[in-house]
C-alpha cells in the first residue's frame, strides 16, 4: 500500500508535509533545453502535527526527509527532467516499476531543518513524453 515505507505515514505519525507551490505551463529550461510543465513541490515539518505526533506510538515523529515518491506509471519516468532541490541539480530520481512509483531519493534533510525552512523540490513534465503534466504523471500515465 503507497507510501511504501517503515513509517506510518497517519497525520498524527508523521509531522512532515508535502504541498503543492506552483505549476508553470509552458516553461522552458535555458540549460537543458527541456520544454514542459515545471512543477513545485514544498516540504517541511507542520509545527502543530510535530507537537500532537506520539513518539511512543511512532518512529516517525522526529525522522529526517530522505525521499518523495509519486505513484506513476513506469512509462513516466523519462518525462521528468530537471530535477532541482533547494534550487541544486540533482540526478537522483528513480523508478520501482514493481510499486508503480517514482522516488526522488538522496534527499538527506533533517527534522530540524523542516521545522526551520520549507525545502524546495521542483522538476519539469517534458513536453514531448508520455506524461506531459502532473495530471497525467499522477494518474499513471
Amino acid at each position: 500500500k503507497f507510501p511504501f515505507c517503515r513509517c506510518n505515514m497517519a497525520l498524527l505519525n508523521s509531522p512532515w508535509r508535502m504541498k503543492l507551490v506552483s505549476i508553470e505551463d509552458n516553461y522552458y529550461d535555458w540549460m537543458s533545453g527541456v520544454a514542459g510543465q515545471k512543477v513545485c513541490f514544498s516540504a517541511f515539518v507542520d509545527p502543530v502535527a510535530a507537537g500532537l505526533c506520539d513518539d511512543s506510538r511512532s518512529s516517525c515523529c522526529r525522522t529526517n526527509f530522505g525521499k518523495f515518491q509519486l505513484e506513476a506509471d513506469s512509462i513516466c519516468l523519462h518525462a521528468i527532467q530537471d530535477v532541482y532541490v533547494n534550487n541544486v541539480y540533482t540526478a537522483a530520481v528513480s523508478l520501482d516499476e514493481s510499486r508503480k512509483s517514482i522516488k526522488f531519493t538522496n534527499l538527506n534533510f533533517s527534522y530540524t531543518q523542516g521545522m526551520t525552512t520549507d525545502i524546495s523540490i521542483c522538476f519539469t513534465l517534458q513536453n514531448s513524453s508520455p506524461c506531459p503534466n502532473l495530471q497525467r504523471l499522477c494518474n499513471g500515465g
